[in-house]
């Protein structure tokens, strides 16, 4: 405590308490993304992402099957961090009649993984 400090404590007739606090954290977040993130994904579901096509051109038959690209794959990726700096200030004044606290916050987030919306494109 700063209060206990011997250039505070002398003549002092007013400062109860002053207490100064300090931290700093790193942590990941994972949550941003999917399990396979880092990978491109390939479907052969015919329901999804329209991946048959009529061989016969009759548009009777029944689509044979294919292959479809269901997300783009990032080998770069890395966990995105967020660096946090917290300082506070707890003080009580006037025989413990005033007391409060002054703090200040400060949070980086590095790495940040944005959410892009897919586009749809519908043909004839």
């Amino acid at each position: 405590m700063i209060s206990d400090e011997e250039f505070l404590s002398e003549e002092n007739n007013f400062i109860n308490s002053v207490n100064l606090r300090a931290g700093w954290a790193r942590v990941g977040n994972v949550n941003t993304v999917g399990d396979f993130a880092f990978a491109s994904l390939f479907s052969s579901d015919p329901n999804f992402g329209g991946t048959g096509y009529d061989i016969g051109g009759t548009n009777q038959n029944p689509p044979a099957n294919g292959i479809t690209l269901t997300s783009r794959g990032n080998a770069d990726l890395k966990w995105e961090t967020s660096e946090t700096l917290n300082v506070g200030l707890d003080f009580t004044l006037f025989d413990n009649k005033l007391s409060g606290s002054l703090e200040w916050y400060k949070r980086n987030t590095l790495d940040l993984i944005p959410r892009l919306r897919r586009s749809v494109f519908i043909t004839n």
